[in-house]
């Protein structure tokens, strides 16, 4: 994965395995941003994006779909949130 220091360590904190949650990738060319799944369940995706490494802060958006492909629907995004808010929009959205 080749994505800012800010992305590593929030996949980190997030403690990933530990929910049951993975990678899924549609930006690949966006070094500051990632996009993470339930693993075995890619219908619910959460688009993370870090604008300023240096200020902690991320900004997110939710996306749905029924049929597991690349055409997602906006449930929901967020601006300039803290970890512990991201934290718990993302566990609630994607379980």
């Amino acid at each position: 994965m080749n994505k800012i220091k800010s992305i590593e360590k929030l996949l980190n904190l997030f403690s990933m395995e530990e929910n049951g949650w993975e990678i899924r990738d549609h930006w690949d060319g966006d070094m500051a941003a990632i996009g993470i799944v339930k693993k075995g369940h890619g219908d619910r995706l959460a688009y993370i994006r870090v604008p300023n490494e240096k200020a902690d802060r991320y900004d997110y958006e939710l996306e749905t779909n029924s049929s597991y492909d690349t055409d997602y629907t906006v449930a929901g995004r967020g601006t300039n949130v803290d970890f512990k808010t991201l934290f718990s929009i993302i566990k609630s959205h994607l379980g």
